[in-house]
């Protein structure tokens, strides 16, 4: 007897088919299959009223497994689980039922290697498209949210995710411009975590190789930013704050032929660290009593606006806003 833990993702796996009688289970993959060859790519998974939702069998039945990337000891330990819940599933004597559903049955080898063939399937799938369910924030089981599943990575996401009961919200913590792609972060994002482990774990567990600005610059984690970083006038460029002139195009904002730009630059960051202490008392009342305003939030998200207008990432303020936010987000209301 083979003795192997069952890991969250692997005990959903079981969950999902112990639900489902294999006669059902046969009718559900003869209808990917047709749908695979039918249904062009971009429509795949929408419900019969032409929508994607994560309610839907047919978005998670068409999530995709990634098998043609993992290496051959990865396939071969997943292929063993799956393995392990056919027979369970077996034992259970719940899973092989006749078709009218009331008398178990002995299956054949090419029931069992059909089951363990959609478990594995199935198996790959929550292997990359789970989330774990937080409750006061400690993770208390996982879910599978294909719609969230359709947002890429990004180790400087532009929105975060959290749990409100069985539900999956996601919400922007800084602006997003029209037509600018949503991403949130699969691991521990580059405030809290160096680039190498990052890399490590997306290449592990999602094969992803990542190339966003944080990963491409080498950005610092949250303690090693700078304080502040404003934006050049001219081309919207890092400045640096202690001489301060412009990282790209080199415009010095302390050189007496600037003198206008040097007065608007000292007004701008007058103005941002105003706001920023600002948005810091609303903090503060967050922390003591769980909850804001609404007025409270709306002065948040136009302090986030302003912020990002006027100052560049990666820095502490903007680390910080976005901490305010994504809190305020996670308190239970």
């Amino acid at each position: 007897m083979i003795s192997m833990e069952l890991s969250t993702n692997k005990n959903l796996a079981y969950k999902i088919f112990r639900g489902i009688p294999y006669s059902r289970l046969t009718l559900l993959d003869a209808e990917q299959r047709r749908e695979t060859n039918d249904v062009c790519p971009e429509e795949l998974g929408l419900n019969d009223a032409g929508i994607y939702t994560s309610e839907s069998s047919e978005a998670i039945r068409h999530l995709r497994t990634n098998v043609e990337l993992l290496d051959s000891k990865s396939l071969f330990m997943h292929s063993l689980v799956a393995l392990v819940v056919t027979k369970l599933l077996e034992q259970s004597g719940r899973f092989f039922i006749s078709a009218e559903g009331n008398e178990p049955m002995t299956p054949s080898n090419e029931e069992l290697i059909k089951t363990g063939a959609l478990l594995l399937s199935n198996l790959l799938k929550i292997q990359i498209n789970c989330y774990g369910v937080e409750h006061e924030m400690k993770r208390i089981g996982a879910g599978i949210y294909p719609t969230l599943s359709l947002v890429n990575h990004s180790c400087n996401p532009s929105a975060k995710h959290y749990t409100r009961g069985r539900n999956m919200i996601l919400r922007a913590v800084r602006p997003i411009a029209a037509g600018e792609e949503v991403t949130i972060s699969y691991t521990p994002d580059y405030l809290d975590e160096e680039r190498e482990k990052r890399r490590k774990h997306l290449a592990e567990k999602y094969h992803i190789a990542c190339e966003c600005d944080a990963c491409q610059f080498e950005w610092q984690t949250a303690s090693k930013l700078p304080a502040l970083m404003l934006k050049c006038f001219r081309c919207t460029q890092s400045v640096s704050g202690d001489l301060p002139v412009c990282y790209s195009c080199r415009l010095e904002y302390k050189n007496k032929s600037s003198f206008e730009d040097k007065i608007r630059f000292d007004t701008i960051a007058k103005q941002v660290d105003a706001t920023f202490l600002s948005a810091c008392k609303i903090a503060q009342n967050l922390m003591r009593a769980e909850s804001i305003s609404e007025e409270e939030y709306q002065s948040l998200c136009t302090a986030t606006e302003f912020i990002h207008e006027h100052t560049a990432m990666p820095c502490q303020v903007i680390y910080n806003m976005e901490r305010i936010l994504e809190k305020y987000f996670t308190v239970e209301r």
